[in-house]
């Protein structure tokens, strides 16, 4: 299919639902993206004629937060209405081979293509981490409220009092601010779009293929070519963020971070590039000594005395670890040479791929994302905030996965499918490359698919966020104390009970002080507590709560094992799909957070209250 020109918004439209306990349809807007005709807005008692219209559509139609709602509610329709296309095989006999495909990205919905006809998008795969509310900014609009009351107490901003058995006043209240939302949607769309164009941007239906088709075609990369067994391996020494507790709880310190974590290390990081070889024994270390660009299989020994650990490593559940000791792993070549300078010993290399040499391959177009976002923000155009996200989003990128579901909608059982049990060649072990049913009632059918993408490139993934946990470990053992002041670390950012003066500053890559804090405490990596003292000498302290995958976390709750409970939102496509015949159906979250005071992650706590790294077999040095 010829990949559609999003930047063309003549045929693309916007829509919006709103329902009754959160997966009932009570009414629904749509409105033009290129800003001209009216809305039309239907209410409840037509939702098979919304459909209708939606589905006579051509082009691409959007939504907001389309992926993890709207877009599950017209995956429900297209199943309920048995909506299907024909393809029409070489021996031109029509056949019914499916309704949708559906492409998903993590919990998210990207993609819902309709034949050659419509693609269904979520807005929010182009405009992540922003609300509505604050994405609106970005076209100079803003987003109206329901005027309808919460009573559920749990800040739903109006949500529970949707009814189909609302009043007519009601009615007209919720359908203005449905239609609201359709056309701010659009107004985002436009505004990305039109300066797409200006600064000529090839949009992609996601924040990271656009980011990276942008940096790609200004630095000339190459599609990503690897064999299987190598790709396999340079992904083993890709290694994610550091998240670690080192002082359970902390009297007074400072918060700092990091400008632009992942920016700066695209700026500053010099990549592997040239022909590739493999190498084995002796050859492979001494590449390894000689400074060579690559991927290393090494033996190594921290030694047990070391408090802050330098180099990851995963267990076969792909946990993250920072041991001591004696262990075996795999790293890119420029972590493992900064580790080397604060005193790991290299006891023998197994194996490396390894490049010709190093270049900051992407540092002319993140020069040139950071100087669009500078001017934006100089000139106070809210742009610069999406700007943000374009130079964040291509590391990521880098690093997606090669293995994804392909999942399509079918009434028809006539596609190629696993049978299962017996019957199947393979002992039934899902890699036969057949559909399989996801879930017996749904109507959606998936297969396991391996693919290195065009933007694989692993190897570059794992230099630069090695180099992003290079300058957090730098900067945590500044004060010559070996990050014994350290009391929690992200991948981009400090707690400490002394400041530090080394790399502070405005710059990009430099760190920055956030605030002062009192009473910080920790009850295990993601999940913490501080008073924070502002940056105003008059601002009074106030509380921070982060726990992660816990929306608005009381701490009390946190400490005391309480279990918490949120019934807003519907289930991801998958889960819906598993556990029964709705693909859009409220969803229950509980969440209790199960504190061990002896283990902190990776860390076990001492006698005087801090944490220590252990060995691989658990042991801890006891010289505290």
């Amino acid at each position: 299919m010829k990949r559609r020109d999003l930047t063309d918004l003549s045929k693309a439209w916007v829509y919006d639902i709103e329902a009754e306990n959160w997966d009932t349809f009570i009414l629904g807007a749509l409105c033009r993206a290129d800003g001209t005709g009216p809305s039309e807005v239907y209410t409840w008692r037509t939702e098979r004629d919304f459909v209708k219209r939606l589905l006579s559509l051509e082009g691409v139609l959007w939504a907001f937060n389309g992926g993890r709602y709207d877009t599950l509610w017209l995956c429900e329709q297209l199943k309920r209405q048995h909506v299907e296309h024909a393809e029409v095989p070489s021996d031109g006999e029509e056949r019914v081979i499916f309704g949708a495909e559906i492409f998903a990205s993590s919990a998210r919905v990207t993609l819902v293509r309709i034949g050659e006809r419509l693609d269904v998008r979520d807005i929010c795969a182009l405009v992540p981490g922003m609300s509505l509310g604050e994405a609106a900014e970005l076209a100079g609009m803003a987003k109206t409220r329901s005027g309808l009351p919460c009573n559920c107490g749990e800040g739903c901003g109006g949500y529970c009092s949707h009814s189909r058995k609302m009043t007519r006043e009601a009615q007209k209240l919720l359908a203005s601010y449905c239609e609201n939302d359709c056309r701010v949607g659009a107004g985002v769309l436009r505004r990305i779009m039109g300066y797409a164009r200006e600064h000529k941007i090839d949009v992609k239906g996601t924040i990271g293929s656009t980011a990276w088709k942008f940096m790609a075609s200004r630095a000339d990369v190459k599609k990503a070519d690897w064999t299987r067994h190598d790709y396999q391996f340079c992904r083993r020494g890709y290694h994610g963020g550091r998240c670690q507790v080192f002082l359970t709880s902390l009297e007074r310190g400072v918060h700092d971070d990091i400008n632009s974590c992942y920016p700066a290390a695209l700026n500053e990081t010099a990549l592997p590039v040239g022909a590739r070889r493999t190498l084995f024994g002796l050859e492979a270390r001494r590449a390894l000594e000689l400074g060579q660009p690559g991927i290393y299989d090494a033996e190594v020994c921290t030694p047990l005395e070391t408090y802050l650990p330098v180099l990851p490593w995963k267990d076969d559940a792909q946990r993250l670890h920072y041991p001591v000791g004696t262990y075996r792993g795999t790293w890119a070549g420029n972590e493992l040479v900064y580790a080397f300078s604060t005193g790991v010993e290299l006891r023998q290399v197994v194996k490396a791929i390894v490049w010709e040499g190093a270049e900051p391959v992407l540092r002319a177009p993140m020069q040139h994302i950071w100087q669009l976002r500078d001017e934006a923000k100089r000139a106070g155009d809210p742009i610069h905030r999406w700007l943000k996200f374009m130079a964040n989003a291509p590391t990521g990128k880098l690093a997606q996965h090669p293995e994804h579901e392909q999942i399509v909608m079918s009434s028809d059982p006539t596609v190629a499918y696993c049978k299962g049990g017996r019957d199947c060649l393979f002992g039934c072990s899902e890699k036969c490359g057949k559909y399989r049913p996801l879930g017996w009632k749904s109507g959606l059918w998936v297969k396991d698919v391996w693919r290195i993408p065009a933007h694989g490139h692993v190897h570059w993934a794992a230099y630069l966020t090695a180099s992003a946990r290079v300058k957090l470990h730098r900067q945590a053992v500044a004060d010559g104390q070996g990050g014994r002041t350290v009391a929690y670390c992200d991948t981009d950012s400090l707690f400490l009970a002394e400041p530090r003066s080394a790399n502070m500053g405005p710059g990009l890559g430099q760190w920055s002080r956030v605030d002062a804090f009192v009473w910080f405490e920790a009850l295990a990596p993601k999940t913490y507590r501080y008073w924070s003292l502002g940056d105003k000498e008059d601002e009074k302290p106030h509380e921070v709560v982060r726990s992660k995958g816990i929306l608005a976390p009381v701490w009390n709750d946190l400490v005391s094992h309480v279990t918490m409970s949120w019934s807003q939102g519907v289930k991801q496509l998958r889960s819906a799909a598993l556990t029964g015949e709705r693909l859009f159906e409220r969803r229950t979250l509980t969440r209790t957070m199960r504190h061990d005071s002896l283990h902190y992650g990776d860390r076990v706590v001492g006698p005087d209250g801090r944490t220590y790294p252990r060995t691989l077999q658990g042991e801890v040095w006891h010289g505290w």
